[in-house]
């Protein structure tokens, strides 16, 4: 008895032990659970946070690095990183279509390029010291007005030369390519950082990119003519890209660009064969002009319209050939950019926007 009482006492503890283990288990897996779901929980929180801060880089401006109460670090158009002190007191702005936007964000200048028909040159900047010729500024000059910030073009040969000088001379320069309509925002936020005034972007903006929206809405999303945009000067002629300014806003209003096909290699403006613009064959022909009318139609029909395939073109026989006014695009438009958007949907789509 005391032997068959000791055998069950045996296995009862052997039980009772199981049952341990097993309660055990039970509560580490319950436990394990419980740890994974956060875990799982930060996992699809993890991407949410990701597209914020993506999302929240697209909208920084590009040309801004980072801005203190004093001074605004830049990366021009060089890629160089840039440290422009605030409210500079001596600026020079060696192109004529960011001095309006100098302008605009509170900014004043020392200099500036002569401007024959001082488009887009500010009724404050009429004034004040002739720097040179936009495409060559005159570096003795320059140099002599003791500027504290001088903005430069990129692209241009004799700026390049400039800032050189200048930073051997520790001068704070920055180098911009003002090309088209988005760069636009980009350069006028700049300048409001560097001029500590806000109330361009605030204020004046919205209501430009509105109105030109408003435009680009209208534009039908089932006709897209095909557009050459040629730039001509008295020297001469050459074809837009999408790059560039009128190239752009085309564009963005729907139309197709005869050479967006073709490798441009981040040109804004390529040359063009004959052939290439007779394979295409365009709706419709936009030529914008720097200098004399008079030469530029010279030259125009020397280069391009001396050739017999011209005449043939869809775009001559149905007179939709169209000289540009250089108010709206040789020199950018600035806030009538949404009068120069709408001069050129009236010319794409005159079924849509009536004269």
């Amino acid at each position: 008895m005391v032997k068959r009482g000791l055998k069950v006492l045996t296995v009862l503890m052997v039980c009772l032990m199981v049952i341990s283990v097993f309660a055990a288990c039970q509560s580490r897996e319950v436990k394990q659970t419980d740890n994974q779901q956060p875990l799982q929980d930060k996992e699809e929180k993890q991407p949410k946070e990701q597209e914020s801060k993506t999302q929240e880089n697209e909208e920084k401006n590009p040309l801004i690095q980072t801005e203190t109460d004093d001074a605004v670090i830049c990366i021009d158009s060089s890629g160089e990183e840039v440290t422009i002190p605030k409210k500079p007191q001596r600026a020079i702005v060696a192109h004529t279509s960011m001095l309006d936007l100098w302008y605009m964000s509170g900014g004043k200048a020392v200099g500036r390029p002569e401007s024959k028909k001082l488009i887009n040159v500010p009724e404050g900047a009429k004034d004040i010291e002739i720097i040179g010729h936009v495409t060559a500024p005159n570096t003795e000059k320059v140099l002599s007005l003791q500027p504290d910030l001088v903005v430069l073009r990129a692209g241009m040969d004799k700026h390049m030369a400039l800032k050189e000088v200048l930073d051997q001379s520790n001068i704070p320069t920055i180098l911009l390519g003002y090309e088209n309509y988005s760069d636009f925002e980009n350069i006028l936020d700049l300048f409001a950082s560097i001029n500590n005034d806000k109330n361009v972007i605030e204020n004046i903006v919205p209501h430009i990119k509105e109105n030109v929206s408003r435009i680009l809405n209208k534009c039908p999303q089932n006709n897209h003519p095909k557009v050459l945009v040629l730039f001509a000067s008295s020297r001469s002629v050459s074809c837009e890209t999408p790059e560039a300014h009128v190239g752009k806003m085309v564009e963005l209003l729907g139309g197709k660009n005869i050479v967006a096909d073709f490798p441009t290699q981040g040109k804004t403006r390529i040359q063009f064969s004959m052939e290439k613009i007779i394979e295409k064959d365009p709706d419709i022909i936009l030529i914008a002009t720097m200098g004399s009318m008079e030469n530029i139609k010279k030259r125009m029909k020397e280069d391009i319209e001396s050739n017999q395939a011209w005449a043939g073109l869809r775009a001559v026989k149905e007179e939709r050939v169209h000289y540009l006014p250089s108010e709206f695009f040789l020199y950018k438009p600035n806030t009538k950019y949404p009068e120069a958007f709408e001069y050129l949907a009236k010319l794409l789509y005159p079924e849509v926007f009536k004269p």
